[in-house]
């Protein structure tokens, strides 16, 4: 940054009485003042211009100032540098080292016994902080965003961060970014490629021996829908329980209902006065005996509820040789599993036996 500057005057020969800092060169008394110009702040080891500025055109013969650093092993300037004849300004080089930290350093000019000083700040080099994706997790196919962070702004020419994939054959991205001269992130799209099953890949940002990785989650396509369409009774079973309502404040009884998929009837229902996994165990073991359903013939398909994913029913399902089928627990990346055919049908089934309101006939309230 500048130092103050005095107003650049030309006096003559009255005004130089009795003033030191005026020196008499054809005629004139020169104001023997200068002030540096030069970056506020730079990353060392990169070099840094300074410039010494006279009050008043240098006379015949140039003007010679004299510089320092008040340290020298964070930065270096010439013994001195010449104001040409005519001129009020001259250039110099700031020679700068590598730093550990943010390092203060005062470069002072001098003429005439005149002292001007200006202060720069020589950063250290910036190092690779982050490697970040967004989104962390993309169906193969559609990309993703790697972006890199730095811990300060780039210096001249940029920071250039080399980039890799950990598996090509599921994401690729280009083998190198740069981030500009004063800037802190530089970002790429990192593309997908199609995979039959889930596959993390790392991205890997490298720079001046500094490694920083993300994790990219590969899925496989979504599963657009699903639908069952039997073609014959007995051959798609859903089932359901739900809770019904009382006279009696804060108590349920619980209806157990099967419906055939095919012919929209209900194969069988079951009135309990708990929800348990050993009930509808025995539940669906009379319901399938009852319709002599033939081994291997039926999928029964439910939602993920406790007794519906418990230990009990899935044995008696196993050694009755019945496929199991269940309600995806959550889309994968939003995408939606539409089996509401089959459990639109059961809850139009359940409202049908509970005289469609939910609550439970006259005859059984007073149980």
């Amino acid at each position: 940054m500048p130092a103050n500057i005095g107003a650049a005057r030309r006096f003559g020969p009255m005004l130089a009485r009795g003033n030191n800092n005026f020196e008499k060169r054809e005629g004139f008394w020169f104001e023997a003042v200068c002030c540096l110009w030069y970056p506020y702040a730079v990353v060392g080891p990169n070099s840094s211009t300074g410039t010494v500025t006279l009050s008043v055109a240098a006379p015949v013969g140039g003007i010679t100032v004299t510089l320092a650093s008040d340290n020298t092993t964070v930065a270096t300037v010439p013994a001195s540098v010449t104001v040409a004849q005519g001129q009020t300004t001259a250039t110099f080089t700031v020679t700068t080292t590598a730093v550990a930290s943010s390092t203060a350093l005062t470069v002072s000019a001098v003429y005439s016994g005149v002292t001007r000083t200006a202060t720069l700040i020589v950063l250290p080099p910036p190092a690779l902080s982050a490697v970040s994706l967004l989104p962390a997790g993309v169906n193969g196919g559609s990309s993703s965003t790697a972006t890199v962070t730095l811990t300060s702004a780039a210096g001249p020419g940029g920071v250039t961060v080399t980039l890799s994939s950990s598996n090509t054959a599921a994401a690729t991205l280009p083998a190198s970014v740069t981030v500009a001269s004063g800037q802190t992130t530089a970002s790429v799209t990192v593309t997908s490629i199609p995979v039959t099953a889930q596959t993390t890949v790392t991205i890997s940002g490298v720079y001046n021996g500094v490694t920083k990785t993300a994790a990219l989650n590969v899925y496989p396509p979504d599963l657009a829908s699903f639908s069952i369409s039997p073609t014959a009774p007995k051959r798609v079973w859903s089932w359901d329980i739900t809770y019904l309502k009382t006279l009696l404040r804060g108590r349920f009884y619980y209806l157990y209902v099967v419906m055939d998929i095919f012919s929209r009837y209900v194969v069988g229902w079951m009135l309990a006065d708990r929800e348990c996994q050993e009930l509808a165990k025995q539940f669906l073991c009379e319901t399938i005996s009852k319709h002599n359903v033939t081994p291997g013939d039926l999928t029964v398909h439910s939602d993920r509820g406790a007794p519906m994913k418990s230990l009990p029913v899935s044995q008696l399902l196993e050694k009755l040789e019945v496929t199991r089928s269940h309600s995806r627990p959550q889309p994968v990346l939003g995408s939606r599993v539409q089996d509401d055919e089959i459990q639109s049908g059961v809850s139009r089934a359940l409202l049908r036996l509970c005289g469609g309101r939910g609550v439970l006939p006259a005859l059984l309230r007073l149980v």
